[in-house]
């Protein structure tokens, strides 16, 4: 079964995206970042192919406006319908960037373990 989940986050964000994919991969999850891609190698068709083979998608959202690199992996998430849990990890996060996603119940990162325990259960099932 995949239990590989997508981080999709901002550069200013790293240190957050570290923290949730060490909490996901001691539950056994397989998180995919950009972390992955080796000096060199072209970031676009890694970036596709982690997307199209992931259960579901984590939407990392700092301070402001999303990165445009956010935008464009939401953007595929939503089209090939994953599951997309939102991830706040500042106060001032821009959602309105998002209409689609303001919908979804977002985890503030003060319950990360929790969104991590979350996230484990449901793509092992």
């Amino acid at each position: 079964m995949n239990n590989t989940v997508f981080i999709s986050y901002a550069q200013k964000d790293s240190e957050a995206a570290k923290s949730l994919v060490r909490k996901l991969s001691s539950r056994g999850v397989d998180a995919w970042d950009d972390c992955k891609l080796l000096p060199g190698e072209s970031w676009e068709q890694h970036v596709k192919d982690a997307l199209v083979s992931s259960r579901a998608v984590v939407l990392l959202l700092g301070e402001g406006d999303p990165s445009p690199s956010v935008l464009v992996e939401a953007g595929m998430a939503m089209g090939q319908g994953k599951r997309i849990v939102p991830v706040i990890v500042a106060e001032n996060a821009n959602l309105s960037l998002f209409p689609n996603l303001q919908r979804l119940r977002a985890v503030n990162e003060k319950e990360i373990n929790a969104a991590a325990d979350q996230i484990a259960t449901f793509v092992s099932n």
